[in-house]
């Protein structure tokens, strides 16, 4: 370092015209370089620039990131809430299905029970038919016992005694056989 400045030393001697110079385009560019770097007045440099870009970039990410944890934070809320939120929807499906069962089972007893109440309808009116059929094949039974007990005293000569016993055993025993099957 001491041959530097000797050098420098010597220099200024023998040329101080040449180190003058020098030191203006040295100074020239040390002012050339602070504006371009720090700027000039209201002109901002690149330097400048740039370190503010940098900071507006850093703030930038520093928000987004506080907002990205901030929304870390309530999501354990949220999930919290839409799990409710979802419980809450599966009972109202749960209940809106039992309702619709419930339902559905009601209109199939109350079908059953119309099917039932026309079946029972259906047999009574048949039963009915059935016995009114039966009764009267028993009434022209009867009348054709009578009428044959009735030829057969006419014809064999009986005398009117054995004539109203035997008439009275034919209609007691078709009335016994009309009261079977009414029975029945």
């Amino acid at each position: 370092m001491l041959e530097v400045l000797q050098e420098s030393l010597h220099e200024i001697q023998h040329a101080p015209l040449t180190f003058a110079i020098e030191l203006v385009q040295f100074a020239l560019l040390v002012f050339v370089i602070w504006v371009v770097a720090v700027g000039l007045g209201n002109r901002q440099g690149l330097l400048v620039k740039m370190l503010a870009d940098r900071r507006d970039w850093v703030a930038a990410e520093l928000e987004e990131a506080s907002e990205r944890e901030a929304e870390a934070a309530s999501a354990p809320e949220r999930a919290a809430q839409q799990r409710a939120d979802a419980e809450r929807r599966v009972e109202e499906i749960r209940a809106d299905a039992r309702q619709e069962a419930e339902r559905e089972h009601t209109r199939i007893l109350e079908t059953a029970a119309e099917e039932v109440a026309e079946i029972e309808r259906q047999a009574a009116e048949a039963l009915e038919r059935e016995r009114s059929e039966a009764l009267g094949g028993v009434q022209e039974q009867l009348v054709d016992v009578v009428t044959t007990a009735v030829r057969q005293i006419l014809d064999e000569g009986f005398t009117p005694a054995q004539q109203r016993t035997m008439i009275q055993d034919a209609i007691t025993k078709s009335l016994d056989d009309l009261e079977s099957v009414s029975l029945s």
